[in-house]
């Protein structure tokens, strides 16, 4: 009869630390110099352990990973601005390498002014063109809006009764508006479904100019709006 193998004595996370942080130090390492070499080895025991790290299985510890650098950096004012400044270049990469399809249309968004038909300025055709330009420049797109909207709460609606709720916040008109095609956009009696409607329309007019000015010839709302 096989005698079970005992189970190894329970060690705290404290002494376990210690421990690795001790044999760290023999090894002539520091604890960024080990993660930064794990993280770049790309082949046996560390490329296995690796794996899980960017699926959708491991994220929700890799970004409890990157919260807890987050936290160490931020914890005083030099290293915030730091966190901010590595953020802000992050930032400036994805929105670099987020742009509308090039190319004629309906392939591509340069629309030839010689070759305009009045399909250009059907709804048909406008809710196309947002829609392709929203998916092509989604980081962008989403940040607008998520400033837009801010940090104020859902509008909860109780039994249908919104009384005692501020509805006259001034950045909530009660007039319409109008997107930079010149379409009205339809009263919305809802105070939070308003907020989000004006967001998702300022973000997406946004993402229009930033995409014609990035490139002249990504020109479908400047055409429209001639």
């Amino acid at each position: 009869m096989a005698v079970p193998t005992p189970r190894a004595p329970r060690v705290s996370i404290e002494n376990k630390i210690d421990s690795i942080c001790s044999l760290i130090q023999q090894l002539n390492l520091t604890p960024k110099s080990f993660l930064v070499s794990f993280l770049e080895h790309d082949s046996g025991n560390a490329s296995f352990r690796q794996r899980m790290w960017g699926s959708k299985s491991g994220w929700d510890s890799t970004l409890d990973l990157i919260l807890k650098i987050k936290k160490l950096a931020c914890h005083h004012r030099e290293g915030h601005k730091l966190w901010e400044g590595f953020i802000l270049s992050e930032a400036i990469d994805i929105v670099s390498s987020q742009k509308p399809e090039s190319g004629e249309a309906p392939n591509g968004s340069y629309h030839n002014s010689r070759k305009l038909s009045d399909s250009l300025f059907t709804d048909e055709e406008r809710d196309f063109r947002n829609r392709s330009l929203t998916e092509s420049m989604p980081f962008l797109y989403q940040l607008i809006c998520a400033k837009i909207k801010g940090d104020l709460p859902e509008v909860a609606q109780m039994d249908g009764d919104l009384e005692g709720l501020d509805n006259k916040n001034p950045n909530d008109s009660d007039d319409g508006m109008q997107d930079l095609e010149g379409n009205f956009i339809q009263t919305i009696s809802d105070p939070s479904a308003k907020r989000a409607k004006r967001a998702e329309t300022i973000a997406r007019t946004i993402c229009a100019i930033v995409a014609f000015g990035a490139n002249r010839w990504h020109n479908g709302l400047q055409l429209s709006n001639s």
